[in-house]
């Protein structure tokens, strides 16, 4: 019995060091207070195991090498529709076997007060500004940065395949698990974006964030609960800022909302950060805010895991926890946005 008991609690120190980096992300990422407390103290130990044997450095590595591989252009160019089978990952249905239309228990019908948005990404009171290279080409492309949260895992991978694929964009894919813009003590996505934008300079940003944020917020070292109006002033101006910083040299930037969610409350914080966005993309001419509310919504504006895809398809959209997507739904997602990017720039190859 104590052998056995050796072999497990070996196999979870094994295995918390090969995450320390994920479990410390994680733990800096909670709500402050004893629960965060006790994480930060449990995950720090393995954090810096996993640290001091390169562990994290050599996983990152590994993926920089491999996801190339497992993605070559022809195999993108040859690609399913979305969420066929044999385009997921093992342990993602994407592929619904022919479900019925999706009963009450697989739907959640939106809070009250949840506004269904409309299909109008472009700001109706704002004027669209000049874009930076409507008409890229092979010799002068298109340059995206994708950069978010974990909501851009998957369709920042699917997004930046597609936009690749077209021949006329170079595209890079950022994104950081937990991060958000209310805790800038975890990740300082203004101070990344600066320096990202430095570095990589380019065309167009597509920005999918919030996901982490419908949690209170420490504003000039006091704390600040969720949903109150200050706490609403402060977020606005680190959504402003981040905008301002984005569009900086005449850079378009595309601004995805967040989808209808399956648990109510997080779907009430959801619609409360997109209100946000969309106001604050309405006074800036570079920032097109793309809806996902309306996208990802069943009949009459309710949360389904399984819906339509473009083709007509009944897909599987939404992961387990109906928050994220599944595979379907990144490329569902994936179609989306391009669209949007398609209708300012010319990504056909066509003669200028």
């Amino acid at each position: 019995m104590r052998s056995v008991i050796r072999v497990v609690l070996l196999a979870l120190i094994i295995g918390a060091v090969l995450t320390g980096d994920r479990l410390g992300a994680t733990a800096r990422s909670l709500e402050y207070g004893p629960v965060r407390t006790l994480a930060v103290v449990a995950a720090t130990p393995a954090e810096w195991l996993n640290h001091a044997l390169f562990i994290d450095r050599a996983r990152d590595g590994l993926r920089a090498v491999l996801l190339p591989l497992l993605e070559p252009d022809a195999a993108l160019a040859e690609r399913p529709p979305a969420g066929d089978a044999d385009d997921d990952p093992p342990g993602q249905d994407a592929v619904a076997p022919e479900p019925p239309e999706p009963s009450a228990p697989a739907t959640e019908t939106a809070p009250p007060d949840v506004e269904v948005p409309t299909d109008a990404e472009v700001p109706t009171d704002a004027a669209p500004s000049a874009v930076r290279n409507p008409r890229p080409s092979p010799g002068d492309p298109l340059r995206v940065i994708i950069s978010g949260d974990s909501m851009t895992e998957a369709f920042g991978k699917y997004l930046r395949a597609e936009l690749i694929e077209t021949g006329m964009v170079d595209a890079v894919h950022d994104f950081r698990y937990s991060s958000g813009l209310a805790r800038p003590d975890f990740f300082d996505w203004p101070t990344h974006l600066e320096a990202a934008l430095r570095e990589q300079d380019p065309d167009v940003v597509v920005m999918m964030i919030g996901a982490n944020d419908g949690q209170n917020m420490t504003v000039d070292g006091k704390p600040v609960s969720f949903g109150t109006d200050e706490w609403r002033a402060e977020y606005t101006r680190r959504v402003g800022r981040a905008m301002d910083i984005a569009t900086g040299g005449g850079r378009r930037v595309y601004w995805v909302g967040l989808p209808i969610a399956r648990p109510t409350s997080y779907a009430e914080k959801s619609r409360m950060l997109n209100e946000v966005y969309r106001a604050q993309a309405a006074t800036r001419p570079g920032v097109v805010y793309i809806d996902t509310w309306s996208l990802f919504s069943g009949p009459d504006g309710v949360y389904s895991a399984y819906l339509k895809d473009a083709s007509g398809a009944t897909k599987l959209m939404r992961s387990e926890d109906g928050i994220h997507f599944s595979v379907a739904g990144a490329h569902h997602l994936t179609d989306h946005v391009m669209d949007v990017i398609g209708r300012e720039h010319d990504l056909s190859g066509g003669p200028s």
